[in-house]
């Protein structure tokens, strides 16, 4: 399966985009779980390459608890720093895998430049105007407090989180990464633009007729699983993502890199 990668061409068109960045690139990575794209990642690093991305986003699982070590990640994030600025938020892997583990990664991602954003809202300028862009943390960052995992818990954690950042956004176009999908309504609720998602694995398994069908924290059949999901005024883009975790198997669902262009409407 690995020896193909769909890219998948995605465009956001939108009111409210600052005419600066009408026609800005994004190139989408999401749930690589540490995998082996061949020699040295260059697989993946000469499709990342050949999109010449403005900004690249990186919406968690990088890494895997199930798939030791971070070397296959390290590998192909050196070869995306080098394309175009790399922004990072966790997903629940980085929480679930061992702390020494964890902190090493998150070490290297710091040295190689990419702005990792815990909970944090920046500002991308291009000419004279900005949109801001905000990173939030995996609900699973949560067993650092809660001590153990309870998944109604996190979420009412994640939501209180959200809504904190949410009070300090300015009245300006606005992007989150959030690893997770199923929370659409939370980021409808508090009016984001545009979201970048992961965690679904474009249902890891994808039928005729039937599309995905199994996703985390979605169960069967799950409604956001893959491509653009609109919700009252948030439009939300899930990558299928490029590995796998403890299930090892894809069927009619191939790894998938997002290349998504954003237009003033």
């Amino acid at each position: 399966m690995y020896k193909k990668i769909d890219l998948t061409k995605l465009n956001i068109k939108d009111n409210y985009l600052p005419e600066s960045f009408n026609g800005c690139r994004i190139l989408h990575v999401s749930d690589l779980h540490n995998c082996d794209f061949g020699d040295r990642q260059e697989k993946l690093i000469q499709l990342s390459r050949q999109q010449k991305p403005d900004y690249i986003f990186m919406t968690g699982d990088m890494i895997d608890q199930y798939h030791a070590g971070m070397k296959q990640a390290c590998l192909y994030i050196r070869g995306l720093i080098k394309i175009a600025p790399v922004f990072y938020v966790t997903g629940n892997h980085e929480w679930e895998i061992q702390e020494e583990v964890r902190r090493a990664f998150f070490s290297f991602l710091r040295r190689s430049g990419v702005v990792i954003l815990h909970d944090e809202i920046i500002e991308l300028k291009k000419e004279e105007s900005s949109i801001q862009l905000i990173g939030i943390d995996d609900p699973y960052a949560a067993l650092r407090k809660l001590g153990k995992i309870d998944d109604s818990l996190f979420a009412k954690y994640f939501l209180k989180r959200l809504s904190i950042l949410n009070q300090r956004k300015k009245g300006m176009y606005t992007i989150l990464l959030s690893h997770r999908p199923e929370f659409i309504n939370y980021y409808s609720k508090v009016k984001i633009n545009l979201v970048f998602s992961g965690h679904a694995h474009g249902g890891q398994f994808r039928l005729p007729i039937l599309g995905s069908v199994l996703a985390p924290h979605q169960g069967f059949f799950p409604k956001y699983a893959e491509g653009i999901i609109c919700k009252e005024d948030t439009s939300m883009i899930v990558s299928r993502g490029l590995g796998d975790s403890l299930f090892p198997v894809r069927i009619g669902n191939f790894p998938e890199l997002l290349l998504v262009t954003l237009y003033k409407k």
